[in-house]
Formats: structure tokens, C-alpha cells, sequence
């Protein structure tokens, strides 16, 4: 045999051999790039429960939160009491310090101060948590 033939396959060919590792590298690299999940999100439903006057300028808010989202999350909940001709109207906004975990449910009661002395003419009340 002469010494060329004795070579290793890799020394011989090293284009090809250069070629080969770096396609491996590639796959190797995509591999480990898609298989980091991407972070989900909180995502929350919420809902007023009730809303009762407790004097002429103050109305309280039972709300319930759901997270219905892949991640836990802080809500941050707008509450925006109104007549419909937004005469008599008051908005507040409740931010959870804790964290709420995925499926699961906060329940909150807050005072809303309603402009006018009317929280007996509100005839909606509205919660938008983000």
C-alpha cells in the first residue's frame, strides 16, 4: 500500500470533511435553538361579581380574575363604573403584588369613587385585567 492509500478517509478528503462538519455544526446548532420553549403568557378573564352603593359617592366592586393564560402574571385590572351617558362615572385600577398562577383565581372587592354623588344611577360596571 502505498502512503497516500494508508491515510485516514477524513485527511485525505478534507473539503468534503470540512463541508460535512460544518453542516453537523448547523444541525447541531438548530437543535439547540428550537428546543428552548418560547416563555408563554399570562392571559386573564375576569368578571364583576356585584357592585353595591355603600354611600351617595361610593359604589364596591366584587370582581373575580382567572388566569387563563401558559405563565403566571401580576393582573393589573381597570374597573370603569358608568350611568351611559357618563354623567355619574368612576374608574380605578387594582394591581396584584403576588404573582397568580396559571388556573388559578383571585377574588377582589374595591371602593370606586363615582363623580356627582351618583353611585345609585351606575347602571354598568366593567373590569379589563392585563
Amino acid at each position: 500500500m502505498t502512503d497516500q492509500q494508508q491515510r485516514n478517509w477524513f485527511a485525505r478528503h478534507k473539503i468534503l470533511t470540512g463541508l460535512i462538519a460544518i453542516f453537523i455544526l448547523f444541525m447541531v446548532i438548530g437543535a439547540v435553538g428550537s428546543s428552548s420553549k418560547p416563555k408563554g403568557a399570562a392571559k386573564y378573564a375576569a368578571t364583576v361579581q356585584n357592585y353595591s352603593v355603600t354611600n351617595p359617592a361610593t359604589l364596591r366592586v366584587d370582581v373575580k380574575v382567572h388566569n387563563t393564560g401558559n405563565a403566571s402574571g401580576k393582573p393589573s385590572c381597570q374597573i370603569t363604573a358608568d350611568n351611559g351617558t357618563r354623567a355619574y362615572h368612576g374608574v380605578d385600577r387594582v394591581v396584584r403584588d403576588t404573582d397568580l398562577g396559571t388556573n388559578e383565581w383571585w377574588g377582589f372587592a374595591q371602593n370606586i369613587t363615582i363623580t356627582n354623588q351618583g353611585a345609585g344611577h351606575i347602571s354598568s360596571v366593567t373590569v379589563d385585567c392585563k
